[in-house]
């Protein structure tokens, strides 16, 4: 079985993940698996801040994993 999740959040200027969530759904509609997905996500820290004209700045991702379960 194979399914996607879409995640989207925030990397801030201090290389932080701030604010993330599964896309197009409110926090009354998540699975267990999509609070798995979030959970696991916001254990990753240390993230490279994204930059502007040579100033660091806050980046919105918005990104599809794909998972296989067998």
């Amino acid at each position: 079985m194979q399914t996607n999740i879409v995640v989207q959040y925030v990397i801030n200027k201090k290389g932080r993940l701030v604010g993330a969530r599964i896309f197009n759904k409110e926090d009354k509609d998540l699975s267990c698996f999509d609070k798995a997905v979030l959970e696991a996500l916001e254990k990753v820290q240390d993230w490279t801040p994204g930059e502007y004209h040579h100033k660091k700045v806050n980046v919105i991702i918005k990104q599809t994993i794909q998972i296989d379960m067998y």
